[in-house]
């Protein structure tokens, strides 16, 4: 299955395809980007699924949506984009 989900979250078939832009702003540096800011994300929501804090689909549907919303929750959590 060809699919744009985070390789990290991707276990049980997340297929995201967000509108949000992931390069980040021009002449910001490698570790401000956007994309990386989503890895974090990301890795934060595959914490969240394999602890069972949150379930699959919730994990699946708000990345979709609008992956923003847990960036906050993703940096506290995850420092360094390490969770």
């Amino acid at each position: 299955m060809k699919s744009g989900a985070p390789h990290s979250i991707r276990f049980g078939s997340i297929v995201a395809a967000t509108p949000w832009p992931q390069c980040g702003p021009a002449r910001v540096a490698l570790p401000d980007r956007y994309f990386k800011e989503k890895d974090t994300v990301e890795n934060y929501l595959a914490k969240q699924v394999r602890d069972g804090k949150m379930d699959l689909s919730s994990a699946q549907k708000g990345i979709a949506e609008d992956w923003t919303q847990y960036l906050n929750g993703a940096l506290r959590s995850c420092p360094g984009g390490n969770c």
